[in-house]
């Protein structure tokens, strides 16, 4: 059995220029299927369920581009700014909330600027998917 992602669950990014975990946020009440708010596919909102990671250091990122500008060619990362373009995946093929599939601590979301953003820690919780 996957686990299943919950709100506060500790996320890392592997763009970020420092390791710099943050917390998934999933509003209190919203997809609960255990103590804490259950993540599915859609909950990939930045800054919304995704905090920002702090500085990244991809360069396709328009900060690190012109960062690295300003200091002549030096690579030097910029302001952590996620953007998904697609949801949450792989997920759960039988866990769903209201037809929605449900996050794993096996799925993955990739930013616009080639970062990869991973479930490193799921809190203890008593919900698990099939």
């Amino acid at each position: 059995m996957a686990e299943i992602v919950v709100s506060t669950s500790d996320l890392s990014c592997t763009g970020a220029a420092a390791p710099a975990p943050c917390k998934l946020i999933i509003p209190p009440g919203i997809n609960s299927v255990s103590e804490l708010s259950t993540a599915t596919i859609k909950d990939n909102i930045p800054l919304v369920n995704i905090p920002s990671f702090g500085m990244c250091k991809m360069t396709t990122n328009p900060t690190v581009i012109a960062a690295t500008a300003a200091a002549m060619g030096t690579p030097t990362p910029g302001a952590c700014n996620p953007l998904f373009t697609a949801p949450w995946a792989p997920s759960s093929v039988k866990s769903t909330i209201k037809g929605v599939p449900v996050v794993t601590k096996d799925s993955k979301l990739v930013c616009a600027y080639l970062g990869v953003v991973s479930v490193t820690n799921i809190p203890q919780t008593k919900a698990k998917t099939l």
